[in-house]
């Protein structure tokens, strides 16, 4: 999607990079580690999740120009259907040759 090398970077250090501490009675009691990305919550999740659906879309939507692709469609020159997204939810439609 033409993102700049430094962007890319930054977006990988924050989710490579989540440390979490305890708090009790206003006292931090040492970090933690997470061996996983981002948490739900996170503020860049819904980004990151757009972007992942941007992706996929586009990808999608190339199918079209693969000759060995059989898109869904209702009738010979109507146009070609090939998913349907709302909100995290995607209908995939195909031919089923």
């Amino acid at each position: 999607m033409w993102f700049d090398d430094v962007f890319i970077d930054m977006v990988w250090r924050i989710m490579a990079t989540n440390w979490w501490s305890i708090i009790v009675n206003g006292k931090r009691h040492g970090f933690l580690k997470s061996t996983r990305g981002l948490k739900q919550g996170d503020p860049l999740s819904p980004v990151l999740f757009i972007l992942g659906a941007e992706v996929l879309s586009r990808t999608l939507n190339s199918l079209h120009i693969n000759p060995n692709y059989h898109g869904f469609f209702m009738e010979k020159r109507g146009p070609q259907v090939n998913h349907l997204n709302f909100a995290d939810d995607i209908i995939l439609f195909t031919s089923g040759r």
